[in-house]
């Protein structure tokens, strides 16, 4: 029942977070993603409603019990990160990890739960220049992955999750 609490709590603050509309960010390294995506061209398939796309691929996975949908789109993803070099893809690859992260809790795969959440983090932390975006994303998967920490390094992560909301 608490997992299932947590789990909700959890999906229903990233649907809160994420589904604004009409959020104003002061940028703090170049544009925001919201912005990149609404210029990108029609011709990138990828990138065109990769948020429906990655919960979409969320739920066949949770209702599948696997990973299959959300592997294919994190290859997807790099591919065109290495490719092009831009952040937007390292954010929403690191979107896709922290519902990764709730598909193998729910699973009941804390350890598979801890590494997915953590790549996530590494990602958006190894990023050169953060906007808020990347700010609030991370803060959000850093608070994610307190769970998986003794009480001991609960308080640091907390004051690395903090931190990155305040930026």
């Amino acid at each position: 029942m608490k997992q299932s609490m947590f789990l909700f709590s959890s999906l229903l603050l990233a649907s809160l977070f994420f589904l604004c509309t009409n959020c104003q960010t002061e940028l703090i390294a170049g544009p925001s993603y919201r912005s990149q995506l609404s210029e990108a061209p029609v011709a990138d398939s990828l990138l065109h409603q990769i948020q429906d796309k990655i919960n979409n691929a969320f739920i066949r996975d949770i209702m599948q019990k696997k990973k299959e949908a959300l592997t294919d789109l994190e290859d997807q993803l790099t591919a065109q990160h290495q490719a092009s070099g831009q952040n937007l893809y390292v954010y929403w690859k690191a979107y896709l990890k922290y519902y990764e992260a709730i598909l193998h809790i729910q699973n009941g795969d804390k350890k598979a739960s801890e590494e997915a959440v953590l790549a996530g983090i590494d990602d958006l932390e190894n990023l050169a220049q953060k906007n808020d975006e990347d700010y609030a994303l991370l803060a959000m998967m850093q608070s994610f992955s307190i769970q998986f920490v003794s009480s001991f390094k609960a308080a640091t992560r907390s004051a690395k999750v903090k931190k990155n909301a305040e930026q």
